[in-house]
């Protein structure tokens, strides 16, 4: 995940609970629309190459869940949760 951001820019954490639930969360000031899609771009991109979504498939994740963390309030605001499958990953969005 390095690779697709800017490390001084932007830190995307790996959070929760679940051994099959991969978590990303991502700090910003909320409500930033243009640069939450621009990120969500970026992780589905990522997530979308051979390598890793074969990774993620073969290492048993079952889901992938994107949220962005106010820097005013530090609230989580969800994105999208995507089900992991052999096609790729199955997005809907957050409620």
């Amino acid at each position: 995940m390095t690779a697709a951001f800017d490390p001084d820019l932007l830190s995307v954490d790996l959070i929760g609970d679940h051994a099959n639930i991969l978590a990303l969360e991502f700090p910003t000031a909320w409500p930033a629309q243009s640069y939450v899609s621009q990120v969500s771009s970026v992780v589905e991109e990522y997530f979308a190459s051979a390598d890793i979504e074969d990774y993620i498939c073969n290492t048993g994740f079952a889901e992938v869940r994107l949220s962005a963390r106010s820097l005013t309030d530090q609230r989580l605001h969800p994105i999208w949760t995507a089900r992991v499958t052999s096609e790729g990953l199955l997005k809907s969005s957050a409620p």
